[in-house]
Parts: C-alpha cells; sequence; structure tokens
C-alpha cells in the first residue's frame, strides 16, 4: 500500500472518493499480472523497489493507535 501512496499521492482521496480505480490499476500492473509466475519476495521487490520489512507495517499501526493512545511512543 505504501508503495501505491508513492506512486499516486492522492490516493486516499480517491479511495475517500469512493474510486478504486487507481489503485485496482496500481496491483494489476504491479501484483496481479504476476500471478504465481513470481516468487513472492521477487515480486515484492519488484512492486515496490525494496524488500519486504515490517517498517511500513509499524508505522501504519502507530498512527491507527497513537490516535486512540496519544501516550503512545513512536516507533524508532
Amino acid at each position: 500500500y505504501e508503495a501505491a501512496r508513492q506512486a499516486m499521492p492522492d490516493l486516499e482521496t480517491q479511495i475517500a472518493q469512493g474510486n478504486l480505480k487507481p489503485l485496482r490499476q496500481w496491483l494489476r500492473h504491479h501484483i496481479h499480472r504476476h500471478g504465481t509466475t513470481v516468487e513472492p519476495n521477487t515480486l515484492i521487490l519488484k512492486a515496490t523497489g525494496r524488500p519486504l520489512d515490517t517498517t511500513d507495517f509499524v508505522h501504519y499501526l502507530w498512527q491507527k493507535y497513537s490516535e486512540i493512545y496519544p501516550g503512545l511512543q513512536r516507533p524508532v
């Protein structure tokens, strides 16, 4: 998702407006068209330009839960 967001800076606005077409097109081009012909780690590297990493997921969780728990410490 982070790679798609970087490729399309207005992605969240599009999704908020109910327009999922840009995300679907990005997924088709970078993920779906490869099907099972590419190993997952290779596919992730091709789609995002970097290997699988927990950094983006941890950042997402921090953003989500820091709204609920204001004293939550930001991850390094």
